[in-house]
């Protein structure tokens, strides 16, 4: 059911003497140790590497409560318009960079 929301956009309700499909305009993130998840197939994959050790990474990462500090409700907000304004823009790239791009995964 995940999978067909992330992929298709959609998600289906059972009611008692029917199912019906309903199209969602949701985003995803997977985020996985290693190259790809091994239960959900996505579109893009963006490897990332830390700069930290793992010990010191986990110090970063994961702190008790009382020690994170959130943003302002403001600042929330502000993003929060600039990924809905992110979202309208349209990418047209040239056909040689999606040639040179298929030529490096094959």
């Amino acid at each position: 059911m995940l999978q067909t929301a992330i992929t298709i956009q959609t998600i289906n309700y059972a009611f008692p003497f029917s199912t019906y499909s309903f199209p969602i305009d949701g985003n995803f993130v997977v985020i996985t140790r290693g190259r790809k998840s091994a239960l959900l197939k996505t579109d893009v994959v963006v490897a990332l590497k830390s700069t930290l050790a793992d010990e010191d990474l986990s110090k970063l990462l994961y702190k008790p409560q009382e020690e994170i500090a959130l943003p302002n409700q403001a600042k929330l907000e502000a993003f929060r318009d600039y990924i809905l304004e992110a979202r309208k823009i349209r990418v047209t790239l040239a056909e040689d960079v999606g040639k040179v791009r298929q030529s490096r995964t094959t």
